[in-house]
């Protein structure tokens, strides 16, 4: 486990299974890959920038905002990616296959290109006022 007042990781690729990166605000930078199977990367406000995801089994978690910035492939088959008030996710495709996405506040998600929910997988947000 690495927990830390402060994470910067900046790499071109990042490895994460079955490990949790924990702290108030963890910004990951990947330049291909972050690989984040059966992992956790956890923080108060979290926020992805990356080529690609891969989130297999994972949870990725913003406690109040989570952002995922990724200008290629997402995947979140089997994962779970939560926040409390606040969630995007900007991706050229994004795989959600027996995955979870959701913010107990706004949810926006934009993809480009193919958008795979398939069957046993949900998106939630909290309902509109």
């Amino acid at each position: 486990m690495i927990k830390a007042a402060a994470l910067d990781v900046r790499a071109g690729s990042l490895v994460n299974r079955q490990g949790p990166l924990k702290r108030q605000r963890p910004d990951l930078a990947g330049g291909q890959q972050p690989g984040q199977q059966q992992g956790e990367i956890l923080g108060t406000s979290t926020g992805v920038t990356s080529a690609t995801l891969n989130n297999g089994a994972g949870l990725i978690q913003g406690d109040k905002r989570l952002t995922l910035d990724l200008s290629g492939a997402g995947s979140n088959a089997g994962g779970r990616l939560l926040a409390g008030e606040a969630l995007g996710l900007t991706a050229a495709s994004f795989d959600n296959s027996l995955g979870r996405v959701a913010s107990d506040g706004t949810l926006e998600i934009a993809v480009a290109g193919n958008c795979s929910t398939a069957t046993a997988c949900w998106v939630r947000s909290a309902p509109c006022n």
